[in-house]
């Protein structure tokens, strides 16, 4: 799950802002192991509206969906703060396909094999050690990691679309209700099983939340 708030000074979409260094710090690494699955679900939190929408990467289709339960009515883009937060999650993920094509362009600092070593981006902005010293940012890379990058140079992602769509037919909740989590699960629930989310599914996702929980006693 991506939590979206601001930081002091930060900017959506503004790559030097504090916001966005904490993105690529938090989200960076964890596509290399998930971005080349089928489907990626990626729950977004938006702090200042407590609202969780879900922004799914489709790599069968090669394209973006954000689904928000509480779409604004009448709709205009304009007014959709969730799919202006999408949307600079998205320029993530591109800027992260991006540096994985400049692997096959660019060599390391220390002239390692990049099919078997990464730079990790959490590590570019973990603090000295008491010598004033900075860990390598350079790490080996696991099979799963190897997979993913293989995937998108040989599929050529860097040069597909991958556009944003909002999901405009997606099951709605009560204005009244806080039913957002529940309705991500029943996104992702139905989805994984190659269904269309639907109203009572998403109506009905808290209940069986509970019914799930009841058994754990």
């Amino acid at each position: 799950m991506l939590e979206l708030h601001k930081q002091s000074g930060g900017k959506t979409g503004d790559f030097k802002s504090g916001y966005e260094q904490s993105m690529e710090q938090n989200f960076y690494n964890p596509l290399w192991t998930l971005f080349g699955k089928q489907m990626v679900f990626i729950p977004l939190h938006h702090g200042s509206s407590l609202h969780y929408t879900l922004l799914l990467i489709d790599n069968i289709n090669k394209c973006f969906y954000h689904m928000n339960s509480l779409l604004p009515k009448p709709y205009k883009e304009k007014d959709n703060y969730h799919f202006k937060n999408a949307k600079a999650v998205v320029k993530h993920i591109k800027e992260f396909i991006k540096r994985i094509h400049y692997t096959t362009v660019f060599t390391l600092s220390q002239d390692l094999d990049q099919n078997e070593y990464r730079e990790d981006y959490a590590i570019d902005y973990a603090p000295e050690d008491s010598q004033g010293r900075k860990k390598s940012n350079i790490v080996k890379m696991t099979d799963d990691e190897k997979v993913t990058r293989r995937w998108i140079i040989d599929n050529n992602i860097h040069n597909k679309s991958y556009k944003l769509t909002e999901h405009r037919t997606c099951p709605q909740q009560n204005v009244s209700s806080s039913d957002c989590g529940p309705f991500v699960l029943h996104y992702m629930e139905a989805m994984c099983a190659g269904l269309d989310p639907n109203q009572e599914g998403g109506n009905q996702m808290r209940k069986k939340m509970l019914e799930e929980f009841a058994k754990l006693n």
